[in-house]
């Protein structure tokens, strides 16, 4: 039978992320791309709602089973779970490549108009995605068929006089009279469960890097940002931060002009990705981009602790308030991993459900299961863009897309989108896998933890990817311990401008 009432909760929850998503845009973007790039910004939409749909899954996958091996609320929750991933490979394997090759597919010396520029850049996006999606596919067909396979063990029951299908466990211990043999089955999983785990696979690459130095970075930044926020300074103050922030800019201006040369001199002889010029002017445009990102932050800072008299101090106390809650839900979610997923990898028994019993018993409560589960579960996309912007500060063949409100380019909106649906389904999993006493009997469970956690080899690599997310924890901690705040902000070229 179906429950009506989830259903209805189902779709306005499904509207308000979708009002969500558009909002976020709009809040985010950078007032030239206004009433512009629709096309970009209908993928940012999709990715960022499919995201939240991933995420939300599972709660409705619990409410629809109501804790019952057959669901209660007769929602066909496999085939919707289905609908959702193969979603989120499309956008995030497919369109959200190619409209960053798009981006990238501006050619500097096009002065022909606009339509001629944009059609260069849909040719050029179309010339690497095509490829792209060939290798994905291929990469995808050979997972499937060397890999795709799962062992089941299967327990066989037999009784004299009884047909099969008659036969229970409960029947056996009663009559005493049964026999049984137990063997390993191996299924060949289908390429819709292969796709899924490849792009799961990817999204846990992502995922267990990023969100491993963001479990640390995030909380830790939001402490600091409220301790060293701007505050009012007089004008003779402004004026020597202002000059030296001049300077820095002049250094920057003529590095820009050496790199346009160097560039032109590089475009008149092949350049490949494996020549070692080209990969040196590649590092070098990259930390001038993270230069430029740091001058510019410290100039609006300045800008506003003169001219407005410091940030707003909600804000700064909202940065300080979340700050607070993120260090015990980051803590938390360590201490869960430790005590309740890491022990079955060495073959031990869990010491505590301890997460899995906390959101068990709020699971009969109106919405606040779900929010705790939401607050848990996002908490881990925002590390993971967290990591990425921390990380591609300090590494210099990651891209860095920062994102600050009504200052974000398109492209870095398409970017962070694309790695928040990938890696929701990482979350995704991820939230299965840490909350599977919470998900018992459901969808999400025999799709993420019977099929795709255990398709031979791919067992390891999540296995192993746990530890990658305690080892980049790990170091990010000592980093952050040793490397104080005001040194991590001064790099490169960038002077120490204090606030």
């Amino acid at each position: 039978m179906v429950d009506v009432v989830l259903i209805l909760t189902t779709v306005i929850f499904a509207l308000l992320i979708i009002i969500g998503s558009i909002y976020f845009v709009v809040y985010f973007q950078h007032p030239d791309d206004k009433w512009v790039a629709w096309f970009p910004k209908i993928v940012v939409v999709l990715s960022l709602s499919v995201a939240c749909y991933n995420i939300f899954l599972l709660p409705l996958d619990v409410a629809n089973q109501q804790g019952k091996f057959t669901a209660a609320g007769g929602i066909p929750m496999t085939t919707i779970n289905f609908s959702f991933f193969i979603a989120s490979v499309i956008l995030g394997l497919v369109l959200v490549p190619f409209v960053m090759f798009y981006y990238e597919g501006v050619d500097d010396k096009d002065d022909a108009g606009d339509s001629t520029t944009t059609t260069s850049q849909v040719v050029y996006a179309f010339k690497w995605i095509v490829p792209t999606v060939v290798v994905f596919g291929i990469i995808d067909y050979l997972l499937w068929a060397f890999l795709g396979y799962v062992n089941v063990n299967t327990t066989t029951l037999t009784a004299p006089l009884m047909p099969g299908d008659a036969i229970s466990a409960s029947y056996c211990a009663d009559v005493n009279a049964c026999t049984s043999s137990s063997a390993v089955d191996t299924i060949h999983v289908s390429v819709l469960i292969s796709t899924v785990a490849f792009a799961t696979l990817i999204g846990w690459l992502l995922f267990s890097v990023f969100s491993g130095v963001g479990l640390i970075a995030l909380p830790f930044d939001l402490l600091m940002e409220f301790k060293y926020r701007p505050k009012p300074i007089k004008a003779e103050v402004y004026k020597q931060r202002k000059k030296i922030i001049g300077e820095q800019a002049a250094l920057l201006l003529q590095a820009a002009e050496e790199m346009e040369k160097e560039g032109k001199d590089l475009a008149k002889v092949a350049r490949t990705a494996f020549n070692k010029k080209s990969r040196v002017h590649k590092k070098k445009e990259q930390e001038f981009k993270r230069d430029v990102l740091l001058l510019e932050n410290q100039y609006r800072l300045l800008e506003l602790s003169y001219k407005s008299g410091g940030i707003n101090v909600l804000a700064q106390f909202g940065k300080l308030f979340l700050g607070f809650i993120g260090t015990f839900l980051s803590l938390f979610w360590i201490l869960h991993i430790c005590i309740y997923m890491l022990p079955p990898l060495f073959g031990a028994l869990t010491m505590t459900s301890f997460l899995n019993d906390f959101l068990i018993s709020l699971q009969n409560i109106p919405f606040i299961g779900i929010a705790f589960y939401a607050h848990f579960t996002f908490w881990l996309l925002l590390c993971v863009i967290k990591g990425t912007t921390k990380m591609g500060m300090r590494i210099l063949f990651l891209s860095v897309h920062p994102m600050r409100i009504g200052e974000t380019m398109m492209s870095s909106l398409v970017f962070n989108s694309g790695l928040i649906v990938l890696s929701s389904l990482a979350v995704a999993q991820f939230s299965t896998w840490a909350f599977q006493d919470y998900a018992r009997y459901t969808s999400s469970s025999t799709i993420f933890l019977q099929s795709i956690l255990n398709l031979r080899e791919l067992k390891y690599c999540f296995n192993i990817l746990i530890f990658v997310i305690l080892g980049f924890v790990a170091l990010t901690f000592f980093y952050v311990l040793y490397r104080p705040y005001t040194r991590q902000q001064a790099k490169g070229r960038i002077i120490d401008v204090k606030f």
